[in-house]
Order: structure tokens, then C-alpha cells, then sequence
């Protein structure tokens, strides 16, 4: 037997801050909701965590094109943030390092929480969950 490590098919990914929704131009309670440069900003950030789990985890970027399911936890997102435009940052996130097309998500779950105790910078963060749906055949 080998040594245990993870599998190749699966995939951490955390982001610290808080959350930020996907920017979709609307006006809630007659202010607008969502910041687009905010967006912008952290969807570049999130997208270099997302490469640099991969090199860490997987020793590359694994551009998987199969199924996988997702899972997301976002811990101290704004009250006024929807959790599926949330779910749609993550997603964003994740292309094209981790996966190339939305489509590919054949299950998701998302889940959101308070932001956890401690330091603002540690308590307000994205974990994103990534795993291959499809048996890999791996050669020893």
C-alpha cells in the first residue's frame, strides 16, 4: 500500500474576505445592491487562489472537462447578497483553471453562514469544494 493522500478528482479551494455576489445591474430597495468593480476585483483575486490550490493539491491546473459536483460555504456575505449569485461568483472563480464551462456542474450544494468568530480577515471567506464526477482510471 501507498501513502495516503487525496484524491486526484477533488479539489479545496479557499478564498479569504467576505463573499461577493456575481454583479448583476438591478436596483434592490432603490439603491444598487452590487458593485461591479468590487466584483472585478475580487473575481481576479479568487481566480488566482483557485490556480494556486490547484498547484498545491494537484502539482498543476487541471482544466478538468468532466462532470463534477461543487459545493460551496460562504461565511459573512452581505445580508443583501443572493445565494445563487454567490453560487455564480464561485463558479467564476473557477474558469478556466479548475473547469471550462458552468455545464460541467452536474450537482451543486451551497450553503451560507455568519461570519465565523475571530479576526474579520479569517471570519469572511469562500470555500469551494470541486470533485470529478466521473471514475478516473489512474495508472500506478
Amino acid at each position: 500500500g501507498g501513502s495516503m493522500r487525496p484524491a486526484v478528482g477533488s479539489l479545496e479551494i479557499l478564498i479569504p474576505g467576505q463573499p461577493v455576489p456575481a454583479y448583476r445591474s438591478r436596483i434592490v430597495h432603490g439603491r444598487k445592491a452590487y458593485n461591479p468593480n468590487r466584483y472585478a476585483t475580487w473575481l481576479d483575486m479568487a481566480k488566482v487562489y483557485a490556480r494556486d490550490a490547484a498547484i498545491k493539491a494537484l502539482g498543476a491546473i487541471p482544466g478538468w472537462r468532466t462532470g463534477v459536483c461543487v459545493k460551496c460555504e460562504f461565511y459573512g456575505a452581505n445580508d443583501l447578497a443572493d445565494l445563487d449569485n454567490l453560487v455564480k461568483a464561485a463558479l467564476d472563480a473557477l474558469q478556466p483553471a479548475i473547469i471550462f464551462d458552468d455545464r460541467q456542474v452536474k450537482a451543486l450544494t451551497a450553503h451560507r453562514h455568519p461570519a465565523q468568530e475571530g479576526p474579520v480577515f479569517e471570519g469572511r471567506k469562500t470555500i469551494v469544494t470541486v470533485t470529478i464526477l466521473d471514475p478516473l482510471e489512474v495508472s500506478e
